[in-house]
């Protein structure tokens, strides 16, 4: 949508500033859509408690993920993955940790 060469004026913009921030805008909606898009195919597995060492976790997604992250720990702790199925991914945890695992 085009803006009036008024409101351009009265905000102090060029037309070339104007056409900067509406790319801008389209740019970040694209990123914004891509990201839901990824999210939405994820499964969230809540209030996962993770004891120090290395862990089995269900993620229900129905085929090996092919990424995860961490949200809400509640403790400092370092995670990272081990092993990873159609059904379950080992995390391995530096000390006792509750999360909430979104596996894509």
């Amino acid at each position: 949508m085009s803006e009036s060469p008024a409101l351009r004026q009265n905000r102090g913009d060029s037309a070339s500033e104007t056409e900067a921030r509406r790319q801008g805008q389209e740019d970040v909606s694209r990123v914004l859509t891509g990201l839901l898009l990824l999210l939405s195919r994820g499964v969230l597995v809540p209030s996962v408690a993770l004891a120090s060492g290395t862990n089995v976790v269900a993620h229900g997604l129905g085929h090996a993920p092919e990424r995860w992250f961490t949200l809400s720990p509640n403790a400092a702790a370092t995670v990272h993955e081990t092993a990873r199925d159609a059904q379950t991914i080992s995390l391995t945890a530096s000390a006792a940790v509750t999360v909430d695992l979104v596996v894509l």
